[in-house]
């Protein structure tokens, strides 16, 4: 009796296991992590940030390059930040939300899914001065139905340009919180590079 039900208590176990590991292997993240390197410590480049990651775009290999202060993975850089609406007349409580510093490429190249308005543009000036793109668990607890054009402050006014599909940047289980994305060029720490899945192998090469 007790060899069965220790073999009972096994099988369990290996079936609960198998399922949490099935879980996380095809749990919808809400971004494309397959084929991405991470360059850490990108910040040492300084101004030649551009140049070094426009080298990178010449690789056949390369399918798209991203600097960014923040990445979705465990043990990435974090913070905290209260916004309030602003222009509405309506004194509201402040909603806590992350902000990452991410270039013009970060929604394209970790494939994260604009759902409305529009990504950051280079042809836009005012993208690098004072536009947003929010999440949708942002624009749920700021409670607009359409955030795009709205404003918001954290010590600084911000125009929402976009919302983007959320995605998890914190362990799965854990709620997805309130983000918000705004464009930096300089200073940032990582490099991600989107590989090509079907030109890897002569990277060693280069």
């Amino acid at each position: 009796m007790f060899q069965f039900a220790a073999s009972v208590i096994l099988i369990i176990g290996t079936l609960i296991i198998y399922k949490q590991m099935d879980y996380i292997l095809h749990k919808e993240l809400g971004y494309d992590k397959d084929q991405v390197v991470i360059l850490e410590g990108a910040n040492i480049l300084g101004n030649k940030s551009e140049s070094f990651k426009a080298q990178l775009l010449q690789l056949p290999q390369v399918q798209a390059v991203t600097k960014s202060d923040y990445l979705p993975i465990d043990g990435a850089k974090r913070n905290g930040n209260t916004f309030k609406k602003v222009g509405e007349g309506i004194e509201d409580r402040g909603i806590p939300a992350q902000v990452w510093r991410v270039d013009y490429d970060y929604i394209k190249t970790l494939g994260v899914k604009v759902k409305e308005g529009r990504d950051f543009s280079r042809e836009i000036a005012s993208d690098s001065i004072n536009s947003m793109i929010i999440n949708t668990k942002m624009a749920q607890d700021l409670g607009y139905e359409n955030p795009i054009g709205k404003y918001i402050n954290n010590g600084r006014d911000w125009t929402i340009v976009g919302v983007v599909q959320d995605f998890h940047f914190k362990s799965l289980k854990e709620d997805i919180s309130a983000l918000t994305l705004v464009v930096a060029n300089n200073d940032l720490g990582a490099i991600s590079v989107k590989l090509k899945s079907d030109n890897i192998g002569g990277l060693g090469s280069h």
